[in-house]
């Protein structure tokens, strides 16, 4: 297993490395925050309406 990872490792360094996934190690911006937001209006509205009916 070692083995395999050391030349999965390799195989991305050939290829130009992981790129845009570790160029810039930002926070949630704001377009996470409003999905965030919608998911957590949407899941209180479904209990709610669960409690409802």
């Amino acid at each position: 297993s070692m083995r395999r990872a050391g030349e999965l490792a390799e195989a991305i360094t050939a290829r130009g490395g992981t790129g845009q996934l570790t160029a810039h190690p930002d926070g949630p911006g704001r377009a996470d925050v409003v999905a965030l937001v919608l998911v957590a209006v949407v899941g209180a509205a479904a209990l709610v309406l669960a409690a409802v009916i």
